[in-house]
């Protein structure tokens, strides 16, 4: 019984700030770049900010060999060697824009989405690590849309209740995954040229990390393997 209360309230802890970032089922956040940012989901915007899918799993065909396979609702299987992802996302900045600027614009937000690829190899049913590529797009008022390619050289997925295997106990333990990227985005992005703003600020490319809190019902969904 004392484990059981433990693992509830770990549970709840960790569900925490997902009320406090939007009624949604993922909370999104991605570190400042050293000019805007930080961008995450927020409590005025109550929306699902962030989209997760399973594209294609790589498993063991029980022969020595590998088979590709859908894996959209059930993500369960101990075949699982590689999963192939995407991620499409869009979240909002919440300071100045930059922090040496003095314009009117600087305190609107920037808006930043992202498509992304993700290639994962499962360590264990606890642990994906993998790599990813894509690219961002920086929207607001006062300035062009900026686009800019990405690629993370390592990104994780952990699941914390992983280790718990079979039947409804075992879906239910796929639910709650924390994920976490660094990727280096590429290109300049100079404040007055792009933004129209009087900062100074100009880079060219920078690492940008990140950190999910992904609730994932859909094995739930799933069917039961006979």
């Amino acid at each position: 019984m004392m484990r059981v209360r433990t693992v509830c309230l770990l549970l709840l802890f960790l569900l925490r700030p997902l009320s406090a970032h939007a009624q949604s089922d993922l909370l999104d956040w991605l570190a400042e770049y050293s000019g805007p940012g930080p961008f995450h989901t927020n409590a005025h915007k109550p929306l699902i900010q962030s989209v997760n899918l399973r594209v294609m799993c790589i498993k063991d065909d029980g022969k020595g060999g590998h088979r590709a396979d859908t894996c959209f609702f059930d993500d369960m299987d101990d075949s699982i060697r590689v999963v192939i992802g995407a991620t499409f996302s869009w979240t909002p900045s919440t300071d100045p824009r930059f922090k040496d600027a003095t314009d009117t614009n600087n305190l609107l937000p920037i808006n930043e989405s992202r498509i992304e690829g993700t290639y994962s190899y499962r360590v264990s049913p606890m642990l994906d690590v993998g790599v990813s590529a894509g690219a961002v797009v920086l929207t607001g008022e006062g300035f062009e849309n900026q686009a800019h390619p990405f690629f993370a050289p390592i990104q994780f997925t952990f699941v914390p209740f992983g280790f718990v295997r079979g039947g409804w106990p075992g879906k239910w333990s796929r639910v709650l995954k924390l994920r976490f990227a660094d990727r280096y985005v590429l290109g300049d992005i100079n404040a007055r040229q792009d933004f129209g703003s009087t900062s100074a600020y100009l880079t060219h490319g920078e690492f940008n990390p990140s950190f999910g809190i992904t609730l994932d019902f859909l094995p739930l969904l799933a069917r039961d393997r006979r």
